[in-house]
């Protein structure tokens, strides 16, 4: 069955690509006894799967060693080309590794690694590495001698209950210098995963100024996703396991803080901050 899948792949790709075919070397030899060959017995004979009795054939007849030949050949151009055509990328290997890609997509690179052996050992080779030891968070922080500016709580005012787009539940309001940061969350999917959204503002103000800026939830030092402010100070991130986070906000030449930020499946209405 398998020769049979790889002989029409093949097939195909004679029909699409005519070109990469040496048909020179095919000619108009005729097969010697076409009785003694039936169909994927060739392919099999390419993968070194055929049975004696086509290899005794191939050897005396000159038109079934030609097909044979030109089979080898687009089928090595097909490996080539289809070879790990489905594995993530080494830039988003090595995000696996340095724990650096959004909770969803480190989800399904990791799903693909479970299954595939050549990622797998990609992934073993940059761990043994060293690469998984990149600092954390804060120590970048620090080297980049930006201030670390840490969020308060301060009582939502009615005039922003509506602030968020959805249907968010329990909006909370933090408070740095003249930036106001709401937020809220919802269950978005079975596990449960939340959608945790929020806004921007500039003492209580939407300000374009903020477009661009991004922010981050961090989990033991590991960025677990990240997400730019749009153009009216939102951002939301999608497909968040229940867990505690630190939102951090990449503000100018700061970075602001909310520290402690707990999803929690025992209280799937809301986002909790001690």
């Amino acid at each position: 069955m398998r020769a049979n899948k790889v002989f029409l792949k093949v097939y195909n790709r004679f029909w699409s690509h005519p070109k990469e075919i040496p048909w020179g070397v095919l000619g108009m030899i005729e097969c010697i006894a076409p009785d003694e060959i039936k169909e994927g017995d060739l392919m099999e004979y390419v993968e070194g799967t055929a049975p004696q009795r086509v290899r005794d054939h191939v050897a005396r007849c000159p038109a079934c060693a030609a097909q044979a030949a030109a089979l080898a050949q687009v089928d090595h151009t097909l490996r080539e080309r289809l070879f790990r055509a489905s594995c993530p990328t080494a830039d988003v290997l090595l995000g696996y590794v340095t724990r650096t890609l959004p909770a969803g997509e480190r989800r399904r690179v990791a799903r693909h690694i479970e299954e595939c052996p050549h990622c797998a050992a990609e992934v073993q080779e940059l761990e043994q590495a060293g690469v998984a030891s990149v600092p954390t968070l804060w120590q970048q922080v620090a080297r980049a001698a930006r201030a670390l500016i840490e969020a308060i709580a301060v009582p939502p005012r009615p005039e922003l209950v509506p602030a968020l787009r959805g249907n968010s539940h329990h909006l909370r309001l933090f408070r740095a210098g003249d930036l106001d940061i709401a937020l809220g969350s919802e269950v978005s999917g079975p596990g449960p995963v939340f959608r945790v959204r929020g806004r921007v503002m500039e003492q209580g103000i939407p300000s374009s100024r903020l477009a661009g800026h991004v922010v981050r939830l961090v989990q033991q030092d590991t960025v677990i996703a990240r997400q730019q402010v749009d153009e009216l100070g939102y951002f939301v991130f999608e497909e968040i396991p229940p867990g505690e986070y630190d939102l951090v906000l990449d503000y100018t030449d700061a970075d602001i803080v909310i520290r402690h930020i707990s999803l929690s499946p025992a209280d799937p209405k809301g986002l909790q901050n001690p």
